[in-house]
């Protein structure tokens, strides 16, 4: 398959997912059988992703974590974090590793406001390290203007960055722009 093609098929299936349509797959009739819409109410994420996670052990063998959180339809960045991420919340370490995995699935719902950012923090948030933000600025700064091209950048460059000592907050909050 070319690269055109794949565009062109990628671009189909985020016109589809914008308009609210369901792209069939392996994962939507494995999860729809599991978690049928009409028992969760159609735009409750939270019946969603309790159903989801009570359900999961049948369901990771059809599904990825990111066709899941597109199942449960988020509307927001914090929903999506939360279907990805929150079974780490309770271990900021893990919570921090599973964001930065899940950058790319997470770059749509823009995560920028301080609860988002701060979403496996608690308590006193300390500032950037300077050698993160040098970092950052170093590889990905002419991205920065434009959301998914800098996610993308820092996703590439992320075995870089956290020997900056960059965490997610810094990640997500660099993409916002300054």
């Amino acid at each position: 398959m070319k690269f055109s093609q794949i565009t062109t098929i990628a671009s189909v299936i985020a016109l589809g997912v914008a308009l609210g349509q369901t792209i069939p797959t392996k994962c939507n009739d494995a999860a729809k059988k599991v978690c049928p819409k009409g028992t969760h109410t159609i735009r409750n994420q939270t019946g969603c992703r309790d159903c989801v996670r009570t359900n999961i052990e049948g369901l990771d063998k059809e599904c990825t974590k990111p066709e899941l959180v597109a199942y449960c339809e988020p509307s927001s960045c914090r929903e999506a974090l939360e279907l990805l991420c929150e079974e780490t919340l309770k271990n900021e370490t893990l919570c921090d590793m599973c964001v930065k995995k899940e950058l790319r699935h997470l770059a749509q719902y823009k995560c920028d406001t301080p609860d988002e950012v701060a979403f496996c923090k608690s308590g006193y948030v300390p500032p950037t390290d300077p050698g993160c933000e040098k970092e950052l600025d170093d590889l990905c700064k002419i991205e920065q203007p434009d959301y998914e091209k800098c996610i993308t950048c820092e996703v590439e460059n992320i075995d870089a960055l956290e020997k900056k000592k960059c965490d997610s907050r810094d990640l997500l909050t660099f993409c916002k722009g300054k």
